[in-house]
C-alpha cells in the first residue's frame, strides 16, 4: 500500500486522542441509555427521541453551519492573530443567533407541542430541550475551535467534564428524584451550561472580542448555503421518527430510537474521532495541492474498520439490546443492521463533500442534502406504511446511497474535486460485510448462545481479514505472506529442535 508513513502516523496519532475525547464526549449519553431504557416506557423514549431531533432544526440555524464555515476560514491563513479573529467573530455571531433563539424558546415550545403531539403535556420538556440545545451547541463550537487549534487534550478535558456532569445530574434527577423525562431534560440543560459557560470565558480570553467584517462576510458566504442542506439533513432524521409515530405508534418510535442508539456506536467509537482529524488534515492537503494517494489509502483502512464495527454490532444486536434494555425493547434488535448500513455510508459522503468545500462551492453541498431530503419523504411514507420501522431504516440507507451518488457527481462535474470516490473498492468492502452478516443470520441465529457467539466472532474475524487483504496492494500482500510463512517455519523449527 502506498502510504506515506509520516502523514499516516500524524493522522492516526491525533485520531487516538480525539477518539478518546469523542468517546468521552458522548459516553454520558451512551452510559445513560440503560437507565433510560429501564426507567422510561417505550412511549416516553419515543417522545424524547422526537423532541430532541425536532429542536435540532433550530440548532442548524444558530451553530452547525458556523462550525464548518469557521474551519474553512480558519485554515485559509497561517497568521495567528487572524485565526484568533476568526474564532472571536464566529462566537459573537453565535451569541447573537442564540440570543434570538432563547427569547423565542417559550412560544416555540408551545408551537412544537401542538404540531407534534396536539397537546400541552410535553411543552416544558420541549422548552428545556431548546435551552439544552443552545448550551450544547456552544460547547460543540468550543470543541471545534480547540480541534482547529490542534489541542486534543483540552478537547478531551471538556468532554470528560461534560460526561461526568451529565451522568451525575441525570442519575440524581431520574433515579433518585424519579422525575422521568422532565428530569432528563433538566439534567442536560444544567450539565451543558456548567461546562460551556466557563469554557467560553477561557476561549474569549485567548481570542479577544474582535469582530472583523471581512471574516463575517466569509462566514456568511460559506455558512448560508449550508443551512438549507443542514436543515434537509435534520429533516431526513426527523421524518423517519415522525412518520413511524403517525403510521405505526409512538411506542414503535421508542423501539426504533433505541436501535438508532445501538447503531450510533459506530459514529461514537469510529466515525467521529476519525473525522475530527480527517477533515482538518485533508482540507489542509487540498489547499496545498499535495498528493492525495496517502489519504485514499488511509480512508480505505478506515472503511475496513468501520465496516467491521458495523458487522459486529449487527451480528450481536440481539445480545446488545438485551444487555442495555429490558424485555419491552427486545424488538429494537431487528432494526439495528439496516441502521448500521445507513451509518457507515455517511463517512463516504462526508469525504466527497470535502472536495466541494475545498472549492468553496458549498451551494452544491446544499443541493445534495435537499435532493436527499425530498426523496426521503415519499420513500419513507411508502416503506414505513409497508414494513413499519424496518422500512424506515431501509429508506434511510437507500437515501444515503442516493446522496453519495449526487455528492460525487456534483463534486466531479462542477468542483473539479481531487478526491477519488473509490466506489468500486467501497462496494467490494460493503458487499463482503453484507455477506458476513447474512451468513451469521443464516448459520447461527437459532444456535445455542455460546455456539452462536463463537460462530459470529469467527465470521467477524474472517471479514476483517479478507477486507484488509482486498485493500492491500499485490506487492504488500506478497511481502506479508512471505514474512508470515517464514515466521511459521521458524516457529516449527523451534518446536522440533
Amino acid at each position: 500500500m502506498s502510504l506515506e508513513t509520516g502523514e499516516a502516523e500524524k493522522i492516526w496519532s491525533n485520531a487516538k486522542v480525539y477518539a478518546l475525547g469523542s468517546i468521552i464526549n458522548r459516553a454520558g449519553g451512551l452510559i445513560l441509555i440503560p437507565l433510560y431504557a429501564h426507567l422510561l416506557t417505550p412511549v416516553e423514549f419515543g417522545v424524547y427521541s422526537i423532541v430532541v431531533i425536532a429542536v435540532e432544526f433550530a440548532g442548524v440555524l444558530i451553530s452547525n453551519s458556523m462550525g464548518t464555515a469557521m474551519a474553512k476560514t480558519y485554515l485559509e491563513t497561517d497568521d495567528t492573530d487572524r485565526r484568533f479573529l476568526t474564532g472571536s467573530t464566529t462566537f459573537i455571531c453565535f451569541f447573537v443567533a442564540a440570543g434570538f433563539l432563547a427569547v423565542a424558546s417559550y412560544p416555540l415550545s408551545l408551537l412544537v407541542g401542538q404540531i407534534l403531539f396536539q397537546s400541552a403535556e410535553w411543552n416544558l420538556v420541549i422548552l428545556l430541550a431548546v435551552l439544552s440545545l443552545i448550551f450544547n451547541l456552544l460547547l460543540e463550537l468550543e470543541l471545534n475551535y480547540y480541534r482547529l487549534r490542534m489541542q486534543p487534550w483540552i478537547f478531551m478535558l471538556l468532554s470528560a467534564a461534560k460526561m461526568i456532569l451529565m451522568i451525575g445530574i441525570t442519575y440524581v434527577f431520574l433515579k433518585t428524584l424519579d422525575m422521568g423525562l422532565l428530569g432528563i431534560m433538566w439534567a442536560s440543560t444544567i450539565a451543558f451550561a456548567l461546562v460551556s459557560v466557563p469554557a467560553i470565558v477561557v476561549v474569549l480570553r485567548q481570542t479577544g472580542w474582535g469582530f472583523d467584517r471581512s471574516i463575517f462576510r466569509s462566514l456568511v458566504t460559506l455558512s448560508l448555503p449550508l443551512v438549507p442542506g443542514k436543515l434537509s439533513d435534520v429533516a431526513t432524521q426527523f421524518f423517519d421518527r415522525y412518520f413511524i409515530g403517525i403510521l405505526v405508534n409512538v411506542a414503535s418510535v421508542g423501539h426504533y430510537a433505541l436501535a438508532q442508539r445501538v447503531a450510533s456506536l459506530i459514529q461514537l467509537l469510529f466515525i467521529s474521532p476519525f473525522a475530527q482529524v480527517w477533515i482538518v488534515r485533508r482540507l489542509e492537503s487540498l489547499s496545498r495541492n499535495t498528493d492525495q494517494t496517502v489519504f485514499r489509502d488511509v480512508f480505505r483502512i478506515f472503511l475496513v474498520i468501520q465496516f467491521s464495527a458495523a458487522v459486529a454490532i449487527s451480528l450481536f444486536s440481539t445480545e446488545l439490546v438485551a444487555l442495555i434494555a429490558d424485555q419491552s425493547f427486545k424488538d429494537s434488535a431487528r432494526f439495528v443492521p439496516l441502521l448500521c448500513l445507513a451509518a457507515v455510508l455517511m463517512p463516504i459522503d462526508m469525504n466527497l463533500q470535502l472536495g466541494i468545500l475545498h472549492a468553496s462551492k458549498t451551494t452544491y453541498m446544499m443541493w445534495s442534502s435537499i435532493i436527499a431530503a425530498v426523496l426521503s419523504i415519499p420513500l419513507m411514507l411508502i416503506f414505513i406504511a409497508e414494513w413499519g420501522p424496518s422500512g424506515a431504516a431501509a429508506s434511510v440507507a437507500l437515501v444515503n446511497l442516493i446522496r453519495i451518488a449526487v455528492t460525487g457527481y456534483l463534486g466531479w462535474r462542477y468542483c473539479d474535486s481531487k478526491i477519488d470516490p473509490d466506489i468500486v473498492m467501497s462496494g467490494i468492502l460493503l458487499g463482503l460485510a453484507a455477506c458476513a452478516y447474512l451468513a451469521g443470520e443464516a448459520l447461527f441465529d437459532e444456535r445455542p448462545l455460546f455456539a452462536a457467539i463463537a460462530g459470529k466472532a469467527a465470521l467477524l474475524v474472517a471479514y476483517s481479514t479478507s477486507a484488509m487483504v482486498v485493500i492491500t496492494s499485490q506487492e504488500d500482500r506478497r511481502s506479508f505472506f512471505i514474512s508470515f510463512r517464514q515466521k511459521l517455519r521458524d516457529a516449527y523449527n523451534s518446536l522440533m529442535a
